[in-house]
């Protein structure tokens, strides 16, 4: 007689239960666990306050129309006190100022990496928000995770974008900082503004920094950020005193203050 009753279905189901998850169990983590992903407007809450407005002011007393320029970009802070960006963002600035949700704090630049496009900032006074964002683990970040920017694109008010890791290991003949470390690439919007500001995976951890965007005709959705395993260490390294020695390659302590006034 076959058995095909109620009770070997149920035994075959939970054969089959038993076996997905040990399937799934043998599988290798991911840089940010599914079970941990949060809702985007949780998300947002959250990750929100870990983003501010660099705004720098660039003088060149040799010109006469355009003497004066403005730009800005997005830091993020981590442990100490401290706020990450990127280089291209306070290089060359004669005044640079934090905002963070209404307040205005000036700034020491505690470190740069200008090959790898990093600079460490020190918030005068202290930031409200002193925890910092947690970063990812190391373990590889894969094509197809979701990927959320957070930061100020053309100056405009914090925002959030949101889409997927498209690759990992993408090397750009633009930058030099892609050939120390492959940024990661994806299709969540990155613009003017955005540079220096958290990537994050759906649980709310760092897995990159936004650097670049290729902003053509004939090109979308192509942004690129530094992955956490190249930026950690950098990090790590600002908290080593030093003097300021000017621009080099590696990491450079300094002890340069800029101010707004």
């Amino acid at each position: 007689m076959p058995k095909t009753g109620p009770f070997w279905r149920r035994a075959l189901t939970g054969l089959w239960i038993a076996l997905c998850l040990v399937i799934y169990a043998a599988a290798p983590a991911e840089a940010c666990e599914p079970d941990c992903a949060l809702a985007d407007t949780v998300l947002f809450e959250l990750a929100a306050p870990g983003g501010v407005q660099v705004f720098t002011i660039s003088i060149n007393p040799f010109l006469v129309s355009g003497r004066i320029s403005a730009r800005g970009g997005t830091g993020f802070p981590f442990d100490g006190g401290y706020v990450a960006t990127n280089y291209h963002v306070v290089a060359d600035a004669d005044m640079l100022v934090i905002f963070e949700d209404g307040a205005v704090h000036d700034v020491e630049i505690i470190g740069i990496d200008p090959s790898a496009d990093v600079a460490v900032l020190h918030p005068i006074p202290p930031l409200m928000e002193t925890e910092g964002l947690a970063f990812a683990p190391f373990d590889p970040v894969t094509i197809g995770q979701q990927a959320i920017a957070i930061g100020f694109p053309l100056g405009l008010g914090k925002s959030m974008s949101k889409g997927i890791i498209s690759d990992v290991s993408r090397v750009l003949p633009i930058t030099t900082s892609s050939w120390m470390a492959p940024y990661l690439q994806t299709d969540a919007a990155i613009s003017h503004g955005n540079s220096g500001g958290p990537l994050l995976v759906s649980c709310g951890r760092v897995i990159g920094m936004a650097t670049t965007a290729i902003i053509r005709e004939g090109a979308e959705n192509l942004g690129f950020s530094i992955p956490i395993p190249a930026l950690a260490p950098i990090l790590q390294s600002s908290s080593r005193p030093g003097r300021c020695r000017g621009r080099g390659t590696g990491f450079t302590a300094r002890s340069c203050p800029l101010r707004s006034s």
